[in-house]
């Protein structure tokens, strides 16, 4: 089973499903548009059921003396995790301070105790640190990216394991919708896809079942006494 789709064949296999093969009563254009809303669908499903584990990516940056403030990648969706670099083989996972805690690391009297590191949070398309920088540190981000648009036909969706059928019937069943013909088999079908990914979610990796993050040691390891 093919893993990246091309828009040009979801849009083909929504007409089919949506038995509007021969019909010009949606353009391609909308089409398009329905497509790209039900795989957006489809990407946040698989989110929230595997998380990382399909969809992930990695940006490093410098820190600069004095700067508090960073832009996200620009294809920034959800963070993984923050890492500073220590070197190739050593990376130290920081901690996200709360708003409350906001002034805290800017005060005069705040130390952290001859530890250099410091916590990060994000603020729309931004990270901050605190304590602001005092000199060039090296930062790694893990995230998941936004969902790339689809816009031409050879343009790819990555369905994983034939998921991409999610977004094909929630394609279809919107094209019946404006047709105001009947989608109780398409959303029966639907709903079914979808319970399929959420069982799946408890099965893929039962041999190694999450764990709880130590972040008490960690903090203590890492972070010194606040």
């Amino acid at each position: 089973m093919a893993k990246n789709v091309a828009l040009s064949v979801l849009r083909t296999r929504a007409r089919q499903r949506a038995d509007q093969e021969n019909s010009g009563f949606i353009s391609d254009t909308e089409l398009n548009y329905l497509l790209n809303v039900s795989c957006a669908e489809l990407y946040d499903l698989l989110l929230a059921a595997y998380d990382d584990e399909y969809f992930s990516d990695t940006d490093t940056f410098n820190t600069v003396s004095g700067t508090e403030q960073y832009s996200l990648p620009a294809d920034f969706y959800k963070l993984l995790g923050v890492d500073l670099v220590l070197s190739s083989s050593q990376l130290v996972p920081l901690q996200k301070f709360t708003f409350g805690d906001r002034d805290r690391y800017k005060s005069p009297l705040f130390n952290l105790q001859g530890s250099d590191l410091f916590r990060y949070r994000l603020n729309a398309s931004n990270i901050i640190f605190a304590p602001i920088p005092t000199g060039v540190k090296t930062i790694k981000l893990t995230y998941v990216p936004a969902m790339p648009a689809l816009s031409q036909d050879a343009d790819t969706f990555d369905g994983v394991n034939g998921w991409e059928e999610y977004a094909i019937i929630d394609a279809a069943i919107k094209m019946r919708i404006k047709e105001e013909t009947s989608v109780q088999e398409l959303i029966y079908e639907k709903n079914s896809i979808k319970k399929r990914i959420e069982t799946m979610r408890n099965n893929r990796d039962a041999g190694d079942p999450a764990k709880i993050t130590n972040t008490r040691g960690r903090s203590r390891r890492f972070l010194g006494r606040h």
